[in-house]
């Protein structure tokens, strides 16, 4: 929550948008919701007629990730190893995406994010983002970064995570997740969860 913060309001509504409540089963509900209802009222964060959080939001929520870096480029070996794609801020408040985080010399283009449907995290630390930016040899943004992460990690994070103390999705507050190389590939590990 912290690092969502400190996005702009505009950019956490695009997030959270795209990854937000799908159309439901009847009439202009939402997420299997009927006439006006908007959802179905089995997740903690959610009641029939009530616009809360998606499973999806709730995951953006709920994770942790936690790299253990060298240096920069060590950083976008971890996040291209993950199938990142990453998003810098802009000063007019656009974001240069980049999608291919191999690619060298890097090319990245200018993009809505609200068009990635995928989970998210943010890079708030200066420091962090300074020198991934110097390995990628673009410029340096002026605030935090947006690393999007494709549905095959997300379901792999989703599995380690209700198999690590075997809870149900809905009664999990929160769980941190190491990035660890494993045999020459970047793999998450639930390390705590509460």
């Amino acid at each position: 929550m912290q690092s969502l913060s400190k996005l702009s309001k505009d950019a956490r509504s695009k997030l959270f948008s795209s990854i937000g409540p799908g159309k439901g089963g009847g009439g202009p509900g939402r997420d299997g919701g009927r006439d006006t209802g908007k959802d179905t009222g089995k997740d903690k964060f959610t009641g029939p007629g009530v616009n809360k959080f998606s499973q999806r939001q709730t995951r953006v929520l709920r994770w942790v990730m936690k790299f253990n870096t060298f240096n920069g480029s060590d950083y976008r070996r971890q996040l291209a190893g993950l199938g990142a794609i990453l998003a810098f801020p802009q000063a007019d408040g656009g974001y240069i995406v980049y999608r291919d985080l191999n690619q060298k010399p890097i090319k990245g283009e200018v993009e809505d994010i609200a068009s990635i449907k995928r989970i998210f995290w943010v890079d708030e630390k200066k420091d962090s983002i300074r020198s991934l930016a110097e390995a990628m040899d673009v410029p340096v943004p002026d605030g935090p970064i947006i690393a999007f992460f494709p549905e095959k990690l997300e379901a792999e994070l989703l599995r380690k995570e209700l198999k690590f103390k075997n809870k149900k999705e809905e009664d999990i507050k929160e769980t941190h997740f190491k990035i660890r190389l494993v045999g020459g590939s970047y793999v998450p590990e639930v390390v705590d969860q509460f």
